[in-house]
């Protein structure tokens, strides 16, 4: 799986913490903290986002051959329906 930066609705690349990371792409994105999915390999900065987000993280497989299974394993991706909305949202920016 290739993705490029159309791929995503905003991003941050910086050394800035994870924590303060997710709050301004939470502001940029008009969406809480809460519809945003945290995942990290570290332990440390998951336990940061989940002090000063309150919103906790998935600790991802060491082995990357298991991501896609781990990521279809999480609820946080099930949806009972996708909305008009939902299919224009790549276009609001």
């Amino acid at each position: 799986m290739v993705l490029k930066e159309n791929h995503f609705s905003a991003f941050r690349i910086n050394w800035n913490d994870k924590a303060q990371n997710l709050k301004e792409l939470a502001k940029e994105l008009n969406i809480g903290l809460d519809s945003m999915v945290f995942l990290d390999d570290d332990k440390t900065n998951r336990e940061l986002v989940k002090r000063f987000c309150r919103s906790g993280g998935a600790g991802m497989p060491t082995d990357p051959a298991q991501y896609v299974r781990f990521l279809n394993s999480l609820d946080y991706f099930n949806r009972a329906s996708v909305t008009n909305e939902d299919i224009m949202r790549g276009n609001f920016m």
